[in-house]
């Protein structure tokens, strides 16, 4: 079964394409198509670009309270730890 999205993640905001076009992505590995997605118009490229740096105004945050103000990602960094500490001393 092939994956079918049909938004863009824009702003924090999910927006619908301007176009109909779609985009294959395939899978490094198998080579098979695994999700088409929606092929971006200008205007969507435009409306991303105008997102980034929108993104970019303001104030700079420290590291520390970007980290704070990011959705936890479940198992992380604990799942991951004992790995990149193992692949730091090999």
């Amino acid at each position: 079964m092939i994956r079918r999205l049909n938004r863009f993640h824009l702003g924090g905001e999910w927006a619908a394409p301007r176009g109909d076009g779609r985009i294959d992505v395939v899978s490094p590995s198998t080579e098979e198509v695994v999700a088409q997605v929606p092929a971006p118009t200008t205007a969507d490229i435009d409306a991303a670009v105008a997102a980034a740096r929108r993104a970019f105004e303001g104030p700079r945050r420290s590291t520390t309270r970007r980290a704070r103000s990011t959705p936890a990602i479940p198992g992380w960094p604990s799942a991951w730890s004992g790995r990149s500490g193992r692949v730091r001393s090999s």
